[in-house]
């Protein structure tokens, strides 16, 4: 089927195609918080989020994936899509690993902050029309500080997990780390 972000998918296997788009997903499932108000709501997408979507996608499909290097202004959107995104990978892929740095500690604490609410905001399971019960939230098995790990499976074989660094951990931010997603936020003035 079409999957725009108000399909409403009837059976299991519809409900399968929607999750693999991620603008579907979060206009249904992922909340975010809003900085201009004292609450969540679903992660409706601005037009430059739109755009970056759009790019990402086009790239991607043309491609089989890429690397992006994005200059922008600040508080345009770009982190908490990205953040979005590595959760959304993480909610709905098996084996899937993003690491987003951070240039500070405050800093590393939105992502996470961010990531666990875009996570926690799924339901456990959702009622279709044919009255079949399908799971939507994998199972959040460790957490600390710096990580939100999901396991598919019950013996932790099949996991998935985002984590979140700070810059300036010498030696330790990605090392030896088999990545799908790496995100680093605010590194323009640190690269030399």
């Amino acid at each position: 089927p079409h999957v725009s972000t108000d399909f409403r998918p009837s059976t299991a296997g519809e409900f399968g195609i929607s999750r693999q788009s991620f603008a579907w997903w979060s206009h249904n499932f992922q909340q975010i918080a809003d900085k201009n108000a004292a609450e969540v709501h679903l992660f409706f997408w601005n037009p430059i989020q739109w755009r970056l979507d759009n790019m990402v996608t086009t790239h991607r499909n043309a491609f089989g994936g890429g690397k992006f290097i994005i200059l922008k202004a600040r508080q345009m959107g770009m982190s908490s899509w990205i953040t979005a995104r590595s959760a959304w990978r993480a909610d709905t892929q098996e084996n899937y690993r993003a690491l987003h740095v951070a240039h500070d500690s405050d800093g590393s604490q939105n992502m996470l902050d961010m990531v666990k609410l875009a996570h926690n905001s799924l339901p456990e399971t959702l009622m279709l029309p044919d009255k079949r019960t399908i799971a939507v939230r994998p199972v959040e098995k460790a957490s600390n500080r710096a990580e939100l790990r999901l396991w598919f499976d019950d013996r932790g074989k099949r996991e998935s997990h985002v984590r979140i660094k700070t810059a300036g951990e010498k030696g330790k931010v990605g090392r030896s780390a088999s990545l799908n997603l790496l995100h680093v936020s605010e590194a323009g003035n640190e690269v030399y």
